[in-house]
C-alpha cells in the first residue's frame, strides 16, 4: 500500500500581510491612548529588502510608517500621523 505524501508546509504569509497585521496592532494600541483614534484604512505599502514604508489614508488622517523585518516578523521603527485640520 503506497504511503500518503507528506503534508504541506505551513503557508507563508507575504510582508504585506504581516505588515498589515503590525500596523493593525498599532491602530488598536491607539484607540486605549486617550489620544484621537487612529483609523488606518487604505495602506499602500513599498518592501525593498528589510525594510518597508507604509502610508496609510484614515478618515482625518494620512500615516506614515517606516518598518524593519525582525526575525520572521516586522516592527515599527517609526510612525508619522498628520491628522486634517
Amino acid at each position: 500500500m503506497p504511503e500518503d505524501p507528506p503534508p504541506d508546509p505551513p503557508a507563508v504569509e507575504s510582508d504585506a500581510v504581516t505588515i498589515a497585521r503590525v500596523l493593525q496592532q498599532y491602530g488598536l494600541a491607539d484607540d486605549s491612548l486617550e489620544s484621537p483614534a487612529l483609523t488606518l484604512e487604505a495602506c499602500d505599502t513599498e518592501v525593498s529588502g528589510d525594510t518597508a514604508v507604509a502610508t496609510c489614508q484614515g478618515s482625518a488622517s494620512t500615516s506614515t510608517f517606516t518598518l524593519r523585518r525582525s526575525g520572521d516578523g516586522w516592527a515599527i521603527d517609526t510612525a508619522r500621523v498628520d491628522r486634517a485640520r
